[in-house]
């Protein structure tokens, strides 16, 4: 076995961590603040308890710790975790395709040495995001859905951080995000992939004005840089003279660079980053590849 396959053997067995979504009356988490809101869980306050319901994140057998972070937000810290039998916790959350929008913000991001990982990866059927080696910090926004309406149900939510801390500032389910980036491709519904000389488009639409909206483009793991068309940067233009909408339509024609460049991108393996210049967001959006990315050389 090489070097590299040990490498992806073990970020699937040893660096994980699960989000599914479900249910509703939890103690501290927030139901429907507002038209917009499904659920947030902002940390104030935060319950642990025995097993996993719909009042606390789960404390028992597991080696990690949740606390309420200072000013509001919530940590899970696994430090010193890697080789014990659990570093997961969980509780329960609501879904409905009226809300289809998973968002949260990691705030900080801590670990003791080089193994360490975060993953989200709901329950069968809805996207999962699998990130190893530097967890970003910045708003996570994307629709777990893909083609698949579950009706409204009662979802386990699970993280699992070996060896590391991250903190939320929150966690939420929305009908419509305040900004998020839109990926679309006739590819999508002609073939449920994307490939080589398909023709993509990125289009980010923002809550204020920006000065300027760009992309990068990272394999999860190792959150390694790719090239799209020779280049690391994708800009984009104001659509129509929007400063509120910005986006870019091209062919691609080449991808370059991560781990396994004989492999495609499953959903959730591939990590758009966008850089808003104004707008009010200090910090980047990340957003998964919600269909198979098969960009590799025929």
């Amino acid at each position: 076995m090489n070097k590299v396959m040990r490498l992806e053997i073990s970020a699937v067995f040893c660096l994980v961590a699960l989000f599914s979504f479900a249910a509703l009356t939890e103690a501290k988490v927030i139901h429907n603040p507002d038209s917009n809101t499904l659920w947030i869980e902002d940390g104030i306050k935060v319950e642990t308890g025995i097993g996993q319901n719909l009042n606390h994140w789960e404390s028992s057998n597991t080696t990690c710790e949740v606390t309420e972070a200072q000013g509001g937000g919530i940590i899970f810290n696994a430090m010193g975790s890697l080789g014990t039998a659990r570093y997961a916790t969980g509780r329960y959350f609501a879904l409905d395709p009226a809300y289809p929008y998973l968002v949260w913000e990691i705030t900080n991001f801590k670990n003791e040495d080089t193994s360490r990982s975060f993953s989200a990866a709901a329950s069968p059927g809805l996207l999962g995001i699998g990130i190893s080696s530097y967890i970003p910090k910045g708003i996570f926004v994307y629709n777990p859905f893909l083609e698949n309406n579950p009706g409204k149900a009662v979802y386990n939510f699970r993280i699992d951080v070996p060896n590391c801390e991250v903190t939320f500032k929150y966690l939420k389910m929305v009908k419509v995000p305040e900004s998020y980036l839109e990926v679309t491709s006739p590819a999508f519904s002609e073939k449920k992939r994307l490939e080589l000389g398909d023709t993509v488009t990125f289009k980010v639409i923002l809550a204020k004005p920006a000065e300027d909206v760009s992309l990068t483009f990272y394999q999860a793991y190792e959150m390694a840089q790719l090239k799209l068309n020779d280049a690391q940067i994708l800009q984009l233009k104001p659509l129509e003279g929007d400063p509120k909408v910005w986006q870019a339509t091209i062919k691609i024609d080449s991808c370059e660079g991560g781990w396994f460049p004989d492999k495609p991108f499953a959903p959730g393996r591939l990590l758009i980053k966008t850089t808003i210049l104004g707008g009010g967001i200090p910090v980047p959006l990340w957003t998964p590849n919600t269909y198979e990315f098969r960009l590799i050389k025929k």
